[in-house]
């Protein structure tokens, strides 16, 4: 199933899987271990499905860096936080904008938006409007999917560090300003 080129982002994307599994069981964070598991069950269906889906190079390595930022989110320092809760420019005395979490959400949702492009390109759909909206609207579907497991994780794992509601609604929209940005891209490739 994996072609000679996608050797070399497995090899790199297994490596830091590794050495962020043992550094989280180290740690007992059971929440990046949950993260895990779910990052190994997307790159399981990335592999499956290349049997039928054509994936861009570039794509896959987006979705290797996107996992490498994840696991990273939760154990990188950064001064007195960890990379997910670095402020990296305050852009808003209300709402606490622009986050590294954020930054993280917008780029896997990019990421994944570009997947989902190219498994509908591989089913031959015509680009247009249409085309647009179910590109971004199924980018948005996964980014609901990832909040729900995030949701799960708060139910499962004490003193988790996934946040609240407030937290939840700005990944939701950085998922979908991801997505976005996704389709300007495909359509200016176009």
């Amino acid at each position: 199933m994996l072609q000679g080129h996608h050797y070399t982002i497995s090899i790199f994307t297994l490596l830091y899987m590794l050495l962020f599994t043992i550094l989280y069981v180290v740690k007992q964070n059971y929440e990046f271990i949950s993260y895990i598991i779910v990052v190994i069950i997307i790159a399981a269906v990335i592999i499956i499905s290349m049997k039928y889906i054509t994936y861009k190079q570039s794509t896959l390595w987006l979705l290797s860096i996107w996992g490498l930022l994840h696991m990273a989110g939760g154990l990188v320092p950064i001064g007195d936080t960890v990379l997910y809760g670095w402020m990296i420019v305050p852009l808003s005395e209300t709402l606490p904008i622009l986050r590294a979490d954020q930054v993280i959400h917008f780029f896997g949702f990019f990421a994944a938006t570009l997947a989902l492009h190219d498994v509908l390109q591989s089913k031959k759909w015509k680009f247009g409007v249409a085309y647009g909206i179910v590109l971004v609207a199924a980018g948005m579907g996964l980014g609901a999917l990832n909040e729900v497991v995030e949701f799960i994780i708060t139910l499962v794992v004490p003193n988790n560090g996934v946040g609240g509601y407030l937290n939840t609604g700005l990944d939701l929209v950085f998922n979908f300003l991801g997505a976005l940005f996704a389709l300007l891209i495909v359509k200016y490739k176009r």
